[in-house]
């Protein structure tokens, strides 16, 4: 957890929880499951670990991935706050690589 502009995380083991509060924080996570937090405006998320889940603040973006069976490959999805995702809600992507609201 960090909570300073610009803080920068990284994390790999697998159901890594990593959270920051700072304006423009960046938070990265390549292990399976793994839950990512950022409140800070223009924060940025990228996860690379299937069936993950992430939240950003106002005018944040989030990049998660899935594996597609059929094409023996990840697929990475993009989405930003404000334009196709909603403020300090936790998203997953579902099958087809929408982001989905997490219960």
């Amino acid at each position: 957890a960090a909570s300073g502009y610009g803080s920068q995380l990284a994390a790999s083991g697998d159901k890594s929880q990593l959270a920051a509060s700072g304006y423009g924080s960046q938070l990265a996570a390549s292990g399976y499951g793994s839950q990512l937090a950022a409140s800070g405006d223009n924060s940025v998320i990228v996860c690379s670990g299937a069936m993950s889940k992430a939240k950003a603040g106002k005018n944040g973006a989030i990049a998660l991935t899935r594996w597609v069976e059929s094409e023996g490959r990840c697929r990475i999805s993009v989405g930003y706050v404000g334009e196709d995702l909603k403020e300090d809600t936790f998203y997953t992507l579902c099958e087809n690589g929408n982001f989905v609201e997490c219960e």
